[in-house]
């Protein structure tokens, strides 16, 4: 069961084979930023001494987010995803840009980059944001519908996720 601050958060029957692991997902909340502790703990067995594990979390008073994309009149949906409601956009200090200035932009400046509407990635970008990622950054990225598959292929799909892009369908015929 996780604790947070001395209550318990969730719990889990799970039955271990001694010697045996397993992968047990909790989810849970804090209410407000700082430095939050708590710990999980299993029931008692023959070693109590590895029955429990602590953890802090620091949930910052602002996310500092990178909304970038190649259009920026499409950056209205993605901001609104990010913060549909008032109490949500206080929480989150949202800046802009083209993706052809990404490179211009320290990535560690933010605590998530999130590019939408990409058509075309840039390998010297690539390689930053993986750089980013493998050091913690969160990422969330998403082609544009004219996406230059070719190189997302190239650079993202194939090489971090063993996936192959297709091409584009042509639009439907209005008529």
């Amino acid at each position: 069961s996780p604790f947070i601050h001395g209550r318990r958060v969730a719990q889990r029957d799970v039955t271990v084979a001694a010697g045996g692991t397993a992968t047990v997902p909790f989810t849970g909340s804090v209410d407000s930023p700082g430095i939050h502790t708590g710990f999980v703990e299993v029931s008692a067995d023959d070693n109590p001494l590895n029955n429990r594990r602590y953890f802090a979390l620091h949930i910052p008073d602002r996310i500092r987010i990178l909304l970038a994309s190649d259009y920026p009149s499409e950056r209205i949906a993605a901001r609104l995803a990010l913060a549909p409601q008032p109490q949500v956009r206080k929480r989150l200090s949202i800046e802009e840009t083209d993706t052809d200035a990404l490179l211009g932009r320290n990535f560690f400046d933010y605590d998530c980059i999130v590019i939408t509407e990409w058509r075309r990635p840039e390998a010297s970008v690539v390689n930053r944001l993986l750089r980013y990622v493998r050091a913690g950054g969160g990422v969330f990225l998403a082609p544009t519908a004219d996406a230059d598959t070719t190189a997302w292929n190239r650079l993202i799909a194939g090489p971090q996720h063993g996936l192959r892009l297709g091409p584009n369908p042509a639009p439907p015929d209005p008529a």
